[in-house]
């Protein structure tokens, strides 16, 4: 004989048991998400609008020839050639994460100002006239000054081959003066101006 408890409540309980929400309620939560929706598209607005801003502003630059994008970048770069021409870096752990934050910034903005209308084709061609060389500096090498850049070296990562890269570039400047591979590449940073 097999034996079942009673339910402790019928699968059918009565309807006056379940919970209700009043009309005002519901209208009140609905009101309080539209609010918070408005809120977030709002601030997705204004975010929309700067960037509009700021594109137009680049894109009447790039039309004059001049760009707001890059003026730092070339700069922090020039004065980072410049420094490793005037003493040797290559034991400077600050001097190369400088050089490898410096460099990745300029890749970035290089990579906008390519994308936008009207740009300045002589100033992107002496750009990426020095990304090549970098990114294929020394010739004959596995791992070229580029990749290192890339690679975010400095305080955390400062490969030996990467400081005698460095350490060539200033001894070669050393040598040629004017016609280092140095004195090249802010020649071509000088040309964008």
């Amino acid at each position: 004989m097999t034996f079942f408890p009673e339910p402790l409540r019928p699968s059918e309980g009565r309807k006056e048991e379940e919970i209700r929400v009043s009309p005002i309620e519901a209208d009140k939560r609905e009101e309080d998400r539209s609010y918070q929706e408005g809120f977030k598209n709002d601030c997705g607005l204004k975010t929309y609008v700067a960037f509009l801003m700021f594109l137009k502003k680049e894109i009447q630059g790039v039309a004059l020839g001049k760009s707001s994008l890059l003026p730092e970048e070339t700069e922090a770069l020039r004065n980072l050639f410049r420094l490793l021409m005037d003493a040797n870096q290559s034991e400077n752990e600050l001097f190369c994460g400088a050089f490898s934050e410096a460099w990745s910034r300029f890749l970035q903005n290089v990579q906008v100002l390519e994308h936008l209308p009207q740009k300045n084709r002589k100033t992107l061609k002496n750009l990426r006239e020095l990304i090549e060389e970098v990114d294929n500096y020394p010739p004959n090498e596995d791992h070229k000054l580029g990749f290192y850049l890339s690679k975010q070296v400095g305080k955390a990562w400062l490969p030996t081959p990467f400081r005698q890269i460095l350490r060539h570039l200033f001894t070669d400047h050393r040598l040629y003066g004017e016609n280092s591979t140095l004195s090249r590449w802010v020649a071509l940073l000088d040309n964008f101006y």
